[in-house]
């Protein structure tokens, strides 16, 4: 048995096989058999299937070969049946245009079987799991646009969106750059996710082979024009647009960034080289302008391919804050981890039958207030502990107080038990005084 498909996802292909007799249905024979079931789609997820019938019976008689597709979530998304009359004990082949199958994610079953008017369908069925193989190529700005058009050899099928082709996973696309008048082709752009760091290519034409989703951007220029290209130096950051821009006196791009979770942004960098420049600014957008690239010394006014600029968005990684508390003790915010440049605030609340006694930050005892706020800086980790112990029999005002701010990494916890194991003579040697703790209301 052959199955091929040809797309992106998981099908599965399921044949049945249909139980006739003649007049009388007979238990036990299968009077139709459907056997070499076979199933494939082009590139373009346009799809077709056939089976071969043989009757087997007593008498011909007519009989409808159905094919059901349905997808991952058991809807029907296809459905036809061929009718048949091969004499007995023949075989004929039938053949079913199943139209397109949507594209990833997407799965599909694939379901054959025969009737007729006096037949029961027998439930012997096969399954089998097929993986597909297309792959997506985007083409910025489009194969037509104001500064020249590009040609595809071969031209692949049309994608699921604008300017996106399918091909067979392994093709070797041409992409061929056609410049219009008064423009200048610069280079080839291409990565996976259309974001930089790009593979760069000089040649007006370039023959890529597809293994992945693939996204070519021409870089070409008008007169006078300045191709600027966008960079985020912090993973998980991102830039608006993506792709590059063209700065002249008659346009001026702007660009907008947006963090990740552990970016925080610092200010906008343009230069000849990725991630460093002239500061052009710090406000989360910026416009970019021929006197920006003046100062940075990337403008031209000639007819020749203007040399390219970096726009780097520049990020500091932001400070890790780990907050944990002992039993007894409630935080808001509550212990987890978190990235925040400057000042950030937490306070706590003590359950009965506990008492507070202080804040710690990397080991260090802090304070023994309800709140506690440090101001982080770029880079750096604080591990700031929420400290609690169960209460004694004589309350909390019979703890020791707590140690100055900033005890050399002994925490507050480590004193009590050092007091507790010496008794009620270690307290009157340190000259502790009792604190009065809380319970909840």
């Amino acid at each position: 048995m052959r199955l091929a498909y040809v797309g992106s996802g998981t099908a599965l292909l399921i044949f049945g096989i249909a139980a006739f007799t003649g007049l009388i249905p007979l238990a036990g024979i299968t009077n139709v058999t459907l056997s070499s079931a076979t199933a494939n789609c082009t590139t373009a997820n346009l799809c077709s299937a056939s089976v071969i019938v043989q009757n087997n019976g007593e008498v011909t008689l007519p009989i409808n070969v159905y094919f059901v597709v349905k997808n991952n979530l058991a809807q029907t998304v296809f459905t036809d049946f061929n009718p048949v009359n091969p004499p007995i004990g023949t075989a004929v082949t039938v053949n079913d245009n199943l139209g397109s199958m949507v594209y990833p994610p997407n799965t599909y079953t694939l379901t054959i079987f025969a009737t007729n008017v006096v037949s029961q369908p027998d439930s012997n069925t096969v399954t089998i799991p097929l993986q597909t193989s297309s792959v997506i190529l985007t083409v910025s700005p489009g194969l037509s646009f104001t500064g020249g058009t590009i040609s595809l050899n071969p031209s692949g099928s049309p994608g699921p969106a604008a300017n996106s082709f399918y091909f067979p996973n392994g093709a070797s696309v041409t992409a061929t750059f056609n410049p219009g008048q008064g423009t200048n082709f610069v280079q080839w752009l291409y990565s996976s996710n259309g974001r930089a760091p790009f593979t760069t290519s000089s040649s007006p034409s370039i023959t890529l082979t597809l293994s992945g989703p693939l996204y070519l951007n021409a870089n070409y220029t008008a007169i006078g024009a300045t191709n600027v290209i966008p960079f985020a130096n912090c993973g998980g950051a991102s830039i608006a647009p993506s792709t590059p821009q063209q700065v002249s006196p008659t346009s001026s791009p702007t660009f907008t960034e947006t963090p990740g979770n552990l970016c925080t942004f610092s200010g906008w960098a343009l230069g000849k080289n990725l991630g460093t420049g002239v500061t052009v600014g710090n406000a989360t957008s910026i416009t970019v302008t021929t006197a920006m690239l003046q100062s940075a010394g990337r403008s031209c006014t000639t007819a020749q391919s203007c040399p390219d600029a970096y726009l780097t968005a520049q990020f500091r990684i932001a400070p890790t804050i780990v907050l944990t508390s002992t039993p007894g003790i409630t935080t808001t915010p509550s212990p987890g981890t978190y990235h925040t440049v400057g000042s950030w605030t937490v306070s706590e609340f003590t359950l009965t039958g506990y008492c507070f006694t202080g804040w710690t930050v990397n080991g260090v005892f802090q304070s023994q207030a309800s709140s506690l706020t440090i101001t982080t800086v770029s880079g750096q980790n604080y591990y700031v502990g929420a400290q609690g112990v169960i209460a004694p029999s004589g309350g909390c005002g019979s703890l020791p107080p707590p140690p100055p701010s900033g005890l050399g990494g002994l925490s507050i916890a480590t004193i009590v038990g050092a007091v507790s194991s010496i008794g009620g003579l270690g307290l009157i040697f340190l000259g502790l005084r009792p604190t009065r703790g809380r319970r909840r209301r």
